[in-house]
């Protein structure tokens, strides 16, 4: 139903017609709206006009005392016209306030301060509240108009506001509201919302500690996360993961002669980042195909972060424990099984896929792979010559 409290609007600003049409469906809604009447009433340019529509409003409200003094008020007024007596058949014409009775119905029903500050006091007339309220700069009137009856109102110019500061729930509706009719803007404004930044160890940490894939999701929805950083912790990793390898040796010389193989080492801690970001990089595309075809709904730099996110942080974990004897080699058969854990939470969190999903996503390209080589071995064996 439209709002009564609008076309009251309208009529202070001089928009009788519209306000007409909005006070029109209302009256036709809800006949006994006596309020919807007065402000009817009000837009009627003759008296005799007004009186004419206080007659049907008396017709659908029959024995309301608030009518039937004010129908009197009118006709003691001025004189009716012969042709009031006769049935109205005329659709209903344009109306607003009902002036004259403001301050009876003031009496009978006193309305707070604060709908008389807007306007929605009773009836949705303006009555004066019984406190001063103070007038802000975008409220000051620019002149003082005395209508026909004796009624005094001020036209309200618009100019900067200075207003007071709105309420909570107000700032909370103006986020939301679609501020493309009123500017140039084209799309709906929301309230941002900050969004958590994570650095490395905290990434880390999260991705290996978490227990649910909700929580690595979180991680995922970071503005840092992007490829470069998860490579950068891929070539990082292994890095320390090839650095390893000279210590390991030094503890177990029956390894090799480090002295031998010092060239070969140190032109593997330049190559294995290298190696290391290219070999993810193919496990985190075949990973996020299958995730895909699957039906997850992540991208590649999500899959590939989330697997780097804990990838880096257990490779570097595993080579350390290498180098520990017996006691951290044992821990490494462990950390592998964990590592399946984490790979399918870690797909579950960037394609939002099920347990299972996630598992055959993993496993998929190795059941693949074992395929391929058998019908490679067994189509080369058919073609090899016999001797």
């Amino acid at each position: 139903m439209p709002d009564l409290n609008y076309a009251v609007q309208l009529i202070r600003q001089g928009q009788n017609t519209e306000a007409q049409q909005i006070l029109q469906t209302i009256i036709k809604a809800d006949p006994k709206n006596v309020q919807a009447w007065f402000w009817y009433v009000e837009t009627c340019a003759t008296a005799e006009k007004r009186i004419q529509i206080l007659e049907m409003c008396l017709k659908m409200n029959p024995a309301n005392a608030q009518v039937t003094q004010a129908l009197q008020m009118f006709r003691a007024q001025k004189p009716m016209s012969p042709i009031l007596s006769e049935p109205v058949k005329a659709d209903l014409s344009p109306a607003s306030t009902f002036s004259y009775y403001e301050e009876d119905q003031k009496k009978e029903f006193p309305s707070t301060q604060d709908d008389d500050r807007y306007g929605y006091g009773s009836y949705g007339s303006s009555f004066e509240p019984s406190q001063a309220v103070p007038l802000y700069e975008d409220e000051k009137p620019s002149a003082l108009v005395q209508n026909d009856y004796g009624y005094e109102s001020y036209e309200m110019e618009p100019v900067q506001s200075k207003s007071p500061p709105k309420q909570q729930w107000e700032l909370e509706y103006e986020s939301y509201v679609d501020k493309s009719r009123y500017s140039g803007y084209s799309k709906i404004s929301k309230p941002s919302e900050k969004v958590r930044t994570y650095n490395f160890f905290e990434v880390w940490l999260t991705a290996i500690t978490i227990q649910d894939h909700i929580g690595y999701a979180d991680l995922l929805d970071d503005p840092k996360a992007t490829l470069g950083r998860a490579f950068t912790w891929i070539a990082f990793a292994s890095l320390v993961n090839i650095a390893i390898v000279p210590v390991f040796m030094l503890m177990n010389p029956q390894v090799g002669d480090f002295a031998e193989m010092s060239v070969f080492i140190f032109s593997m801690i330049i190559a294995a980042p290298i190696g290391g970001v290219i070999s993810f990089a193919i496990l985190a595309g075949i990973q996020n195909i299958f995730a895909l075809g699957f039906g997850g709904h992540g991208y590649y730099t999500r899959t590939a972060y989330a697997l780097a996110a804990y990838s880096a942080p257990l490779m570097i974990v595993t080579s350390l424990l290498l180098i520990v004897p017996i006691v951290g080699q044992c821990l490494v058969i462990p950390i592998v099984f964990y590592n399946l854990v984490l790979n399918i939470r870690a797909l579950r969190a960037s394609h939002s896929l099920s347990t299972l999903t996630a598992f055959g996503t993993i496993i998929g390209p190795s059941i693949f792979m074992f395929i391929f080589v058998c019908l490679a071995l067994i189509l080369g064996g058919i073609n090899l010559p016999s001797f």
